[in-house]
């Protein structure tokens, strides 16, 4: 009498919870930190942790003696059917495919998160660099497709502790105007103020907010955890009025495709970049700047050797001989329009 071959039986069962293994781990990779990510990473470690004796023995002890489902032990003459066939391979296919789809959600989420963490994948990342080498890697949250971050070629002057927010008045006409119409208590909620033109502060319940009224005055949020700057704000002359900041959002950095601001850009980790910074300026090493922070009053700080900023948008670059990395033309600024003009003429 031979026992049911289980090791070539379990191939089959085990190729076809391979997507679902791949699937699980990429899942898991895309949403690092988050519940079901650190759920996934919990359940398969524990998995791998068992011996595949034990998760026999357990299976045996559920499936076969408590709910009397499947046979404990079966050879090949009780094999007269499909049916028959299914309940005998059923106990040692899934043991032995269980550990290895732990396995391969394991290996498929490193691989994933790995890759993620390459410069060439992220899709918008800011960079500290001496003039030998790159010492600092920060994600960055650039300008949404229609209010796109312009080129720029600046020097970093100054730095902000707790500042306050200003909003441009293509953000009052975009977004808070609309947010008005619909929670009378957004201004109060979000801890902004309204100032008009000779300074004296206004009552959002004096403004009609079905007209653009609101345009006229000064929308400036206190500093704080609510503030959309957060801790921090880099300064920089630039003609279009943009800068580098801190943001209460950070899950937004986990995100591939980081185009959610309004044009300025928000940096992860910022203040390791504003410790870097500040290096040459006397007075202000990390600690001295998180106990500014926890001041929570507003705190200009002039840069002693202001530090050269650029902004690039780059859609396609080389990455070696003879290799070349593509992105989408977020923007449309690769001239693609005009190439389409010229080629009908």
């Amino acid at each position: 009498m031979s026992s049911v071959p289980s090791l070539s039986s379990a191939r089959a069962p085990a190729t076809d919870r391979l997507p679902i293994a791949l699937a699980l781990g990429i899942t898991s990779a895309m949403l690092l930190g988050s519940l079901y990510d650190r759920s996934v990473t919990m359940a398969t470690i524990t998995v791998i942790s068992v011996p595949e004796f034990m998760i026999a023995t357990s299976g045996v002890l559920i499936f076969a003696v408590w709910l009397k489902w499947l046979p404990a032990l079966s050879f090949a003459r009780d094999v007269h059917s499909f049916g028959e066939m299914l309940r005998i391979y059923a106990m040692p296919v899934f043991t032995l495919s269980f550990v290895i789809s732990a396995q391969m959600i394991r290996m498929s989420r490193a691989a994933v998160v790995e890759t993620l963490n390459t410069p060439y994948v992220e899709m918008a990342q800011l960079k500290g660099a001496s003039r030998t080498r790159v010492v600092l890697r920060h994600a960055a949250i650039v300008g949404k497709i229609d209010r796109p971050t312009p080129i720029v070629n600046s020097k970093i002057n100054e730095i902000i502790v707790n500042p306050y927010w200003t909003s441009p008045v293509s953000i009052v006409r975009k977004d808070i105007i609309p947010l008005m119409r619909k929670d009378p208590n957004y201004l109060k909620d979000s801890h902004i103020r309204l100032f008009a033109p000779d300074g004296s502060e206004v009552d959002p319940l004096n403004v009609d907010w079905s007209t653009e009224e609101a345009t006229k005055y000064r929308f400036r949020q206190d500093p704080g955890s609510n503030n959309a700057m957060a801790s921090v704000k880099i300064n920089f002359p630039s003609p279009d009025g943009v800068y580098m900041h801190d943001t209460p959002q950070q899950s937004l950095f986990g995100k591939l495709m980081r185009f959610d601001s309004s044009g300025c850009v928000r940096v992860q980790n910022v203040r390791d970049l504003v410790t870097w910074i500040l290096r040459d300026t006397p007075g202000w090493d990390r600690q001295s700047f998180e106990a500014a922070i926890k001041t929570g009053e507003n705190r200009p700080v002039a840069v002693t050797n202001p530090v050269p900023v650029h902004f690039l948008y780059v859609t396609a670059w080389s990455t070696g001989p003879g290799v070349v990395q593509f992105r989408d033309d977020i923007y449309r600024e690769d001239g693609v329009d005009s190439l389409q003009i010229t080629s009908s003429l």
